[in-house]
């Protein structure tokens, strides 16, 4: 039986966990002392630049997949004594590192007071030379996407997974690359009629029904990250708080950050996305002083700085992938307040310790699945309380799920599948993940239907979304009429965030008897603690 996604972060060792909270029922109220890693990780540099020093990748017997990473957390690592070799970079890099360097300083310099959250932007100093204005227009710029070959696609994923044969893959590509490239040119005659530029667009068309059309069939790869930053409000965050990013780098250098912490997450920032070029270099190169590949900089930058602005969250596994799969896409400063409107909006709650938001979403997950494929509960469902409304432990098969919202799908669908669903994600907000996981469970109807074993029907359900390639399919399904609306996805969190105020009120007044390690006897009754503590270390 293959290692299984929920079991990931049932480590100990501070490890931090999505099924840590879910794992007695997945109301997460059975489980007192939820414990959850909140670290941070070491920085390195200021970049928000990609700079292209990647050499042709071949596929090889044996690379490293996101699901051999992830399948790192399920086992435990066997050797966590090395760190990843870094590689030698060009002349053109080293350049780009002694400027991000001059960065470092510059943002170390400025005044780190309490006005953290100004809007006003610092003054130009008349120091500043041509060539740090040039270095910085320069750093703004978004990452370029790479060549295709044999063996990676254009985003510098291996195209072949465990999942997904290479020949499966070209095949499916011989149909869908035809089809991506029509709708570029649809983008860029709608971009021409919306009167605004198609070459390297900040801005983008209104929000409309062609809109969404358009939307919901794929943004062009190259203008993702400025899509997304677009249409999911980042030019308001950042127009409001433009200092906010450099100020919490450069606190994130001080002590603010324990050295603990900041080797716990370094551990992880190498194991991010390790079938992708960017992030690990098929060959890489010896060298006495190995300079660092820059997206990785840039993760630890974001991942280091975002556990400062979002100290309830702090560090949690899935963000390194998060942020890792926003970089490829966006500078630094603009990935930083995409991950905080996903962790703020879109998934509120989610992340933070006590995982009370993934609980929700799981329970409202469930609740769209009873009423959306009765056919489908009826299957999975165990121990349905007859009420007709869930209640407190909700199906094992629950579990499967956690990491799909936690993580947005990474790790669960194709990356194009991931990218497309994302698309629509930043554009009609949460109700996308609710729509894609019941598609899921729709494409997978009958093949759950014929199943009896709950062991079977976990596996299916874990496995069945890792191999749909058919990114077509999957989107036509979810976002087919009907489908959960925004307004029945905040009704129904609202209703089950309610109904963990009342139980956290309960177990706050209630009178809990101590019983006597030695004798087990009761002794003095005391006060229930809050329900949310963490477990003692």
């Amino acid at each position: 039986m293959p290692n299984l996604w929920p079991r990931m972060y049932g480590i100990e060792d501070h490890r931090a966990s999505f099924r840590s909270a879910l794992s007695h029922t997945s109301s997460g109220l059975n489980d007192r002392s939820t414990s959850r890693s909140s670290v941070v990780t070491r920085r390195t540099s200021l970049s928000d630049s990609t700079v292209e020093i990647y050499e042709t990748a071949n596929l090889k017997e044996g690379s490293m997949t996101v699901d051999d990473a992830i399948n790192l957390y399920v086992t435990g690592f066997a050797d966590d004594s090395g760190s990843e070799k870094g590689v030698v970079k060009n002349n053109s890099v080293v350049a780009e590192e002694r400027r991000r360097s001059a960065r470092i300083a510059e943002a170390m310099n400025d005044n780190m007071g309490p006005g953290l959250l100004s809007v006003n932007r610092p003054s130009t100093s008349a120091s500043h030379s041509s060539a740090a204005d040039a270095a910085l227009e320069e750093a703004i710029r978004y990452p370029p996407l790479l060549p295709p070959t044999s063996a990676r696609d254009h985003y510098g994923f291996l195209k072949a997974s465990h999942h997904v044969t290479l020949d499966q893959y070209d095949a499916w590509s011989l149909s869908y690359g035809p089809t991506q490239e029509r709708r570029v040119m649809k983008w860029h005659a709608y971009m021409r009629k919306s009167n605004l530029s198609g070459s390297t667009p900040t801005e983008f068309p209104q929000r409309s029904a062609k809109t969404q059309r358009h939307i919901r069939k794929g943004i062009p790869p190259a203008w993702r990250g400025a899509a997304w930053f677009h249409y999911a409000g980042g030019k308001a965050y950042l127009d409001e708080h433009p200092n906010v990013y450099e100020n919490l780098l450069a606190r994130s250098s001080t002590s603010a950050l324990g050295e603990h912490e900041k080797e716990i997450i370094e551990r992880d920032l190498h194991r991010t996305f390790p079938d992708n070029v960017r992030f690990k270099p098929e060959n890489p190169r010896a060298s006495s002083d190995p300079i660092e590949l820059p997206l990785l900089s840039s993760l630890r930058n974001l991942l280091r700085a975002f556990s400062l602005h979002a100290p309830k969250i702090g560090y949690c596994q899935s963000l390194n992938f998060i942020g890792g799969l926003l970089l490829l896409f966006l500078p630094e400063e603009k990935a930083f307040w995409m991950l905080h409107i996903i962790t703020t909006e879109l998934l509120p709650q989610t992340h933070e310790v006590s995982l009370e938001g993934a609980n929700v979403d799981l329970w409202v997950l469930m609740v769209a699945l009873k009423e959306s494929l009765p056919g489908v509960w009826a299957r999975v469902a165990s121990g349905e309380d007859g009420t007709g409304i869930l209640g407190t432990k909700l199906p094992p098969i629950s579990l499967c799920t956690t990491s799909w919202f936690m993580s947005l799908f990474i790790g669960t669908l194709p990356i194009e599948c991931v990218l497309r669903v994302w698309d629509v994600l930043f554009y009609e907000g949460s109700k996308t993940l609710f729509r894609v996981a019941l598609a899921v469970f729709k494409i997978g109807e009958q093949r759950l239907r014929d199943l009896s074993d709950p062991m079977e029907m976990f596996q299916l359900v874990q496995s069945l979304p890792r191999g749909l390639l058919d990114v077509g399919l999957l989107m036509d399904v979810a976002l087919r009429r009907g489908g959960v609306s925004q307004d029945w996805v905040e009704r129904k969190r609202s209703e089950r965030r309610q109904w963990y105020a009342n139980e956290r009120a309960k177990l706050s007044t209630a009178v809990v008897p101590d019983i006597d390690p030695q004798e087990g006897e009761t002794t003095e009754p005391r006060r229930a603690e809050s329900l949310w503590r963490r477990r003692r270390k």
